[in-house]
């Protein structure tokens, strides 16, 4: 097989995948917490007597499963002041390549204006990217400080938005429709839009490609 057949069958046989640093999607998350207590890690409440309250913010970090730093996501946000509870969304951009696994680290704080703020809770969970739905659903978060005598809630939801063109559980299936030889379908796969072979391209000389990989030379 030839040169040019060879790369007429690579590009029309196969996805089309995106190329390095491009955003091919978003990741969403939202959170809901609660502070049941009123207290920090150790069981001291977040202010001195009488106040049974905290003023928390979460501090997220998501990062390659193995990675040290933050470095796909990192965000600390607004203060809930003397609250119990609260919820938030947050969400950032997926580039390619996207790692298969990612690590979810978030932290409730206790703002303090006039000294350093203090751990309230901490929750780790892992995150396949290609099983992750583009609808929102339960992401498990579990508790991840080794003492603590405190009651603090933190629920998930996770979901994948695809950019305009890109398909698959993590976005990396990349395919434009051809208004004249194909369509895409809901997997962003190819489907010609007659016959059934995969498309017919017009150069100099046309090939016809068979929808199991067979290139035909036809003379013109």
């Amino acid at each position: 097989m030839n040169l040019l057949m060879t790369t007429i069958l690579t590009i029309f046989c196969h996805p089309l995948f995106t190329y390095a640093q491009e955003t091919i999607g978003e990741l969403k998350f939202n959170f809901f917490f609660e502070s049941v207590d009123g207290k920090l890690l150790s069981g001291e409440t977040c202010d001195p007597w009488p106040a049974q309250k905290c003023d928390i913010y979460l501090k997220i970090c998501v990062k390659s499963l193995g990675e040290e730093s933050c470095i796909l996501f990192d965000k600390q946000t607004q203060v809930w002041n003397n609250t119990h509870a609260g919820q938030t969304a947050v969400s950032f951009p997926l580039k390619h390549p996207i790692p298969e696994n990612l690590e979810v680290i978030v932290g409730a704080w206790d703002h303090n204006p006039m000294s350093s703020p203090d751990l309230i809770a901490r929750f780790r969970g892992q995150l396949v990217v290609a099983e992750t739905p583009n609808t929102a659903s339960k992401f498990k978060l579990e508790r991840d400080d080794v003492r603590y005598v405190n009651n603090f809630r933190l629920d998930a939801y996770v979901h994948i938005i695809c950019a305009r063109f890109h398909y698959g559980g993590n976005c990396n299936r990349k395919c434009i429709p051809d208004p004249e030889r194909y369509a895409c379908d809901i997997n962003g796969l190819k489907k010609c839009r007659r016959g059934e072979a995969l498309c017919k391209i017009n150069w100099s000389s046309v090939f016809t490609l068979t929808n199991i990989g067979i290139a035909q030379k036809i003379n013109v």
